[in-house]
């Protein structure tokens, strides 16, 4: 018993050095295109649309909201204070720099209406890049703050 349990655990041994020298998977641009939720204290707090524009920018919009009839009331800008955030464009100007960076680009905060200067990077677990990490911050990435957005599912519809 003690011969077959010690060429078993051999056998494991060598697999597991073949499965950790699989290179991860490589990320691409286009990554990041998708349906995207985002979470505030645990809760689904609202799911954003990032696509790619005619430009070659990347770009994400608000597609639900746990609250579907909230307006942009902390907008400075006062004429879009009654638009509704489902539908606003929260996401713009992201340029793929290789290497899982997504940045150049601007993120909207409806919780203070203000901007911040942004960038985009994927968590690699190897198979299905499922987090998205968004970094805004003011003047040097250390003044910011980071949300952390998971995929959503092609089958869910928020």
């Amino acid at each position: 018993m003690n011969k077959s349990l010690a060429i078993t655990a051999g056998i494991l041994l060598s697999l597991l050095s073949l499965i950790r020298d699989v290179p991860a998977q490589a990320v691409q641009p286009d990554d990041v295109v998708g349906r995207w939720r985002s979470f505030r204290e645990g809760r689904h707090h609202g799911t954003i649309d990032i696509y790619k524009t005619a430009s070659g920018t990347y770009e994400g919009k608000i597609v639900w909201g746990e609250h579907p009839g909230r307006l942009d009331e902390k907008n400075p800008d006062p004429a879009l204070r009654s638009r509704l955030l489902v539908g606003t464009v929260i996401l713009r100007g992201f340029t793929w720099q290789g290497e899982n960076d997504w940045s150049g680009g601007r993120i909207y905060d409806p919780d203070s209406g203000h901007e911040y200067r942004s960038y985009m990077r994927l968590d690699d677990d190897g198979k299905d890049m499922h987090t998205l990490r968004l970094r805004g911050f003011v003047g040097i990435s250390l003044l910011g703050r980071t949300e952390k957005w998971v995929r959503a599912a092609e089958a869910d519809p928020n």
